[in-house]
């Protein structure tokens, strides 16, 4: 809709979609309404709201330029408990060269990777993030518990955070503490979101080392490797705290035409009760997953101690 006299008209646009897709991601129910004053200050004002992975998004912007640049007055953005402000200079002609100062703050939404441990599990998740587009540098804490065969852990991390949201990748380091075992990223985990999730990083964890190499499922097979952990620091989360040994193991998940697939191998080493004059035995695991059927053998190479476990 235009109003008002040609050498100075005010302009108002308004859009309904039901769904875009960009980078990947789906936004579903975008409205959005801008404002323009064409005059001497040339203000411009607009606002969205969609959803996104089933939390409510909101946008509002206000600020004033020309055809060139945009000087952004008040930047406002919501994403269930998270919120964002700032201000800074749209460049219409070269959007990449735009400069934007944003702090981001509040309480995680409601992410697959969190969502695994519960939601009512978590007790807090607090992200702040700050500086210019695309770069930005802040820290993420959270303290949740988790569900496991040895009973409910504790866990609670701090992680420093660096954002290029140009190149869509996320890079976290610090470490974080389960159940009084602390898990200290290596390398930083690195997260890239521009053709599907993908994860790479390093950690130090329960006196060993574990790989990751999270692929999108789909495309390709995503892989962890585990190597020469404590069994008696895994103790408490398999309700087996009295066991001691090494353990090594490597693991490979796709999905082939919507079915899981994959193999794992792995090896216990020194395997004995924490008691004295206790056995001790070396166990060999080879299991694979083909069309979400698992199949899984565990023997004992010690003639002495005959072992052999098949698993469908």
């Amino acid at each position: 809709v235009i109003s008002g006299p040609v050498w100075s008209p005010d302009i108002a646009l308004a859009a309904e979609i039901d769904e875009i897709i960009y980078a990947g991601q789906s936004f579903t129910d975008l409205r959005m309404d801008a404002d323009a004053n064409l005059n001497e200050t040339n203000s411009v004002s607009a606002t969205a709201s969609a959803n996104y992975l089933d939390q409510p998004v909101t946008l509002a912007v206000s600020g004033r330029g020309d055809t060139e640049t945009i000087l952004i007055d008040r930047l406002e953005a919501t994403w269930d408990t998270l919120t964002a402000d700032g201000k800074g200079l749209l460049n219409l002609q070269s959007p990449p060269s735009s400069e934007l100062d944003v702090a981001i703050r509040g309480s995680v939404a409601e992410l697959g990777a969190i969502e695994a441990f519960g939601r009512d599990a978590i007790d807090q998740a607090t992200v702040n993030l700050s500086g210019q587009w695309p770069r930005f540098t802040g820290e993420m804490t959270y303290a949740a518990e988790l569900e496991t065969p040895g009973g409910k852990q504790s866990v609670k991390g701090m992680h420093g955070l660096h954002a290029n949201f140009v190149t869509q990748q996320l890079e976290l380091d610090g470490a974080a503490t389960l159940a009084e075992q602390t898990i200290a990223f290596a390398s930083p985990l690195v997260v890239s979101l521009g053709r599907g999730f993908e994860a790479t990083g390093q950690a130090l964890a329960f006196g060993g080392q574990i790989d990751l190499a999270l692929k999108p499922l789909l495309t390709e097979p995503s892989t962890v490797r585990i190597s020469n952990v404590s069994v008696e620091s895994l103790g408490p989360f398999l309700n087996r705290p009295a066991l001691l040994g090494r353990l090594d193991a490597d693991a490979s998940l796709a999905l082939v035409e919507g079915q899981l697939s994959g193999t794992a191998s792995g090896s216990i080493s020194g395997l004995t009760r924490g008691v004295s004059n206790a056995p001790t035995t070396d166990l060999v695991l080879d299991a694979s997953i083909q069309q979400n059927l698992l199949a899984a053998t565990v023997r004992t190479e010690d003639p002495n101690q005959a072992l052999e476990y098949d698993a469908q």
